[in-house]
């Protein structure tokens, strides 16, 4: 069943979202450029390959409905921005892997402050582990989001840390997974929604290429070149996706080791300072 072994208690966060960030912001210094090469690369994989793959099979879903006689051809035409069968499929097979692969990379780091592009292709070695971690998490979270918008996102938070969990026990299974993430995650909730809205003004800056190429009329989004650079302009989003994941790795590691005084591994230092982390911050640029 999905109960945890009896007697087995789980630690409450109480660290500030903040000093969260804070302090993997010291930790990323003097490697920020090597981290973000990584994400880059997981980001890309996971984003660009579906828009070049519809744009090589434009097999929408829609005229995938028409064929089947689902839905009236009218109807279906009036209907733009239709997802590619291709993308589906490639959400179906490789969201799981890459995820696990960004796990396992940014919980890496994290532990021994070493960059280790390999860690990404690791995730391969547990591929159907991680495609039933993926779909099984997507289909409860899905049922819940249909039901009600708000169950489905307590859903998504509640099994925030199953890629996590499976990047560390890839021996568990799937359904044991979800069970500790949602226990881990229990009381710790609010505190989750508090380390991503922290991280929210990275988002908002990172977003502005975007925008700003996005709105520039020689920019022809329906043309190879105008893609290319909407695709670069979203390459500031991928970093500041890849700050918050490592902000969501020390919380992790927070949850199973039970406070920054616990954390024993290369690379902890930035994490175990005492001082308010703003004042670290200060004294390290001056130097």
């Amino acid at each position: 069943g999905m109960i945890m072994p009896q007697g087995q208690s789980f630690y409450k966060i109480n660290e500030n979202p903040f000093s969260i960030l804070g302090k993997s912001s010291i930790h990323m210094r003097g490697m920020m450029g090597q981290f973000f090469i990584g994400i880059v690369v997981i980001y890309v994989i996971m984003n660009w390959t579906p828009e070049f793959l519809s744009m090589a099979f434009p097999y929408t879903v829609m005229d995938f409905l028409v064929d089947i006689g689902k839905i009236d051809s009218e109807i279906a035409a009036k209907i733009s921005g239709a997802p590619t069968v291709a993308m589906y499929l490639f959400a179906l097979l490789f969201n799981g892997v890459m995820k696990l692969g960004k796990a396992l990379y940014v919980l890496t780091f994290m532990r021994n402050r070493k960059v280790e592009y390999g860690a990404i292709a690791e995730g391969f070695r547990f591929y159907f582990k991680a495609l039933l971690l993926f779909l099984v998490e997507t289909f409860i979270v899905a049922v819940w989001a249909m039901l009600l918008i708000i169950p489905g996102i307590i859903a998504a938070i509640a099994f925030s840390q199953s890629f996590f969990i499976l990047a560390d026990n890839p021996e568990k299974g799937v359904f044991e997974i979800l069970s500790e993430s949602k226990m881990r995650m229990f009381g710790n909730k609010m505190t989750y929604v508090k380390l991503i809205v922290a991280y929210i003004p990275y988002f908002l800056i990172a977003y502005l290429p975007i925008i700003v190429i996005s709105n520039l009329s020689f920019i022809n989004s329906e043309t190879i070149s105008g893609i290319i650079v909407l695709l670069i302009a979203e390459i500031p989003l991928f970093c500041a996706y890849g700050f918050l994941s490592l902000g969501q790795s020390v919380f992790y590691e927070l949850l199973i080791s039970e406070g920054f005084d616990n954390f024993r591994y290369t690379g902890e230092d930035a994490f175990r300072q005492e001082l308010p982390v703003r004042k670290n911050i200060r004294s390290n640029d001056g130097k």
